[in-house]
């Protein structure tokens, strides 16, 4: 192995390493988005449905990260980004 490809290889562990850390801190929000939800539920229901849908939504966006590569990811992006123009 030359030093180019073990160092982009160590980037891309790290950059995984970062991800899935990132991963981490956002289900950590969504789970304490949960708990506020919770405490609004008994005197405003539909706002506490609306909260936890948004923390719904963040855990997905944490599996998301989770589960795919860094190469993934950016290919995801890359097609949005064709495909969704601004």
């Amino acid at each position: 192995m030359d030093e180019d490809s073990g160092m982009k290889e160590q980037a891309q562990r790290f950059a995984e390493q970062q991800k899935d850390s990132g991963a981490e801190k956002i289900g950590g929000v969504a789970k304490a988005i949960h708990g506020v939800a919770q405490g609004l539920e008994t005197e405003m229901p539909q706002a506490a449905a609306y909260v936890h849908d948004a923390a719904g939504r963040l855990q997905q966006a944490a599996a998301k990260l989770h589960e795919n590569t860094i190469e993934e990811l950016l290919r995801g992006a890359g097609r949005f980004a064709r495909e969704k123009p601004v």
